[in-house]
């Protein structure tokens, strides 16, 4: 009855007429995810944006990981990101899908440029179970570190490299030594700065052989090269040389 009279004067019946129930928002949803099914390259565009929250950023690093061997060269370049959060979870996602030679390789270029002391122990330790030998110049190196803690795990990360770190250690000594190819005298040392640089191919001292014949290289003048002839005895007068 209500309903009839309401379809031809609702104003007569919409006293009489039952409130609608009131919907309330369902807070429960959660917005659109912006990480869930996106491609790497998505991903790491997402990751690349520095206005992007370092939670977010973290979050698409271990995102990486579930396209498997997709993800692998994306978090090889992440390893080396100037956030320290984002290195981090880069090589936490890149052990999960990378191999392990891959993972020692990202292990020792993220080393070369941590500062903070926790990770760098975490890193050295890696690379000394992994016996990763491309890394062993860098814990040699961080066994005389100003913080005695990256000391003690630069000889802990060795120490449990085993007995097979030892011809390595011994090669490196050698190829450390510079030999002479003749016996002879020092005339001159070219490089004397301790911990210098020395350029592929740069002489470093000058040495004067002990059973090697004396060479001269002379200039004749023009218009004496017809006095001269093969054999010929010759006078040489040094006018200066070295003390």
């Amino acid at each position: 009855m209500i309903a009839f009279i309401g379809s031809r004067s609702p104003a007569d019946v919409e006293h009489l007429a039952a409130p609608e129930p009131e919907v309330e928002p369902d807070d429960s949803a959660d917005p659109e995810d912006p990480i869930a099914g996106q491609e790497p390259e998505v991903l790491l565009a997402l990751i690349a944006d520095k206005t992007v929250a370092k939670g977010l950023a973290v979050r698409a690093v271990h995102a990486l990981a579930t396209h498997h061997e997709r993800g692998v060269a994306p978090l090889e370049q992440l390893v080396v990101d100037a956030r320290p959060q984002v290195r981090s979870a880069a090589l936490r996602a890149l052990r999960q899908v990378a191999s392990r030679e891959q993972s020692l390789d990202a292990a020792a270029r993220a080393l070369a440029m941590e500062t903070r002391p926790d990770v760098v122990l975490q890193l050295m330790k890696s690379l000394g179970h992994g016996r990763h030998e491309p890394s062993l110049a860098a814990l040699l190196e961080r066994l005389e570190h100003r913080e005695p803690r990256v000391r003690e795990g630069a000889h802990e990360a060795i120490r449990a490299w085993g007995p097979e770190v030892v011809p390595t250690l011994r090669r490196r000594v050698e190829r450390a030594e510079v030999r002479s190819p003749v016996s002879g005298t020092v005339q001159r040392v070219l490089i004397g700065t301790i911990g210098g640089v020395v350029a592929a191919g740069a002489p470093l001292i000058e040495v004067v052989p002990n059973d090697g014949a004396l060479a001269i290289a002379a200039r004749v003048r023009p218009r004496d090269i017809g006095l001269v002839h093969l054999g010929q005895p010759a006078t040489i007068r040094i006018t200066a040389y070295d003390s």
